[in-house]
Parts: C-alpha cells; structure tokens; sequence
C-alpha cells in the first residue's frame, strides 16, 4: 500500500523531495527502524527546539551535551526536526502543503540519506544518480 500510494504521491507532485522524505519516514516505521525524533536516545529527555545531532547507530536525536556518546552522529537544525517530526505524525493529505526552502530541503535529504545508508550498510546508488541527475539539468539550465 506505501509504495502504490507514493507512486502517486510522486506521479502527482511537482517537487519530488518532500513524497520522497515522507516515503523513507513512513518506510522506516513499517520496518522498525523509524528513527527516535522526540526524545534524547542518550538521555531520554524531551528533545527541546533547539539544533540537535542525529545518531545513525543509536536511532535518534541525540541533545547537545550527549553528542559524545557517538562521534559520528551528525548535527542536524532545530527547524529540520521539526520537519521531520511532522513528517513522522501526519498523513500525506496534511503534509503535502508545506513548502520547504531548498537549504531545508538538502538538509534533510543529507540527514535522511546518512541514516539509510548506516541501515542499510551500503550506498545508495540511486542518490548517486539523483545527483548526476541534479549536475546535468543544473548545465542545460544554465546553457538556455
């Protein structure tokens, strides 16, 4: 049912990232490793709104103070949790509405593609075409 409902959510939108997001978010959860956005994953404190680090290997937001606890965790902006979280809680006919600023956007795409990729123990080889994608269109816009 996920993947038939974002191939129209994709099929349907302009801008691809945010089905995108949602699409991982939602995937996470069906197969448990939805990542822990509301409480410290070190401490188990209430995340306040304030930049935070995402740790991969333990699941979650880590609080300033705790980032110790994993050096590879990655800091992540207050407003790119809050993002997140929405995307986490609310259903695609909700989320749909927001428009997100491309700095957003590359932030959480960079944040979601770390975290898959320390799951999943390998690169994405989509991304890497994404990406190649993204150079060449950015070189014909430019040559108009």
């Amino acid at each position: 049912d996920l993947l038939r409902d974002a191939l129209g959510w994709l099929a349907s939108e302009v801008d691809l990232r945010l089905p995108a997001r949602y699409y991982e978010l939602r995937l996470l959860s069906l197969v448990g490793y939805q990542p822990q956005l509301f409480r410290c994953v070190v401490s188990g404190a209430p995340v306040q709104e304030e930049a935070q680090f995402l740790s991969p290997e333990l699941g979650g937001l880590i609080a300033p103070g705790h980032e110790d606890e994993d050096r590879s965790a990655r800091p992540i902006s207050a407003v790119a949790v809050k993002v997140l979280r929405y995307l986490q809680t609310r259903s695609w006919d909700t989320v749909r509405f927001l428009r997100l600023q491309g700095a957003l956007h590359r932030e959480l795409e960079a944040t979601m593609h770390a975290y898959l990729t320390y799951l999943l123990e390998r690169q994405l080889k989509s991304v890497a075409f994404l990406a190649r994608l993204r150079r060449e269109a950015a070189l014909f816009a430019s040559d108009e």
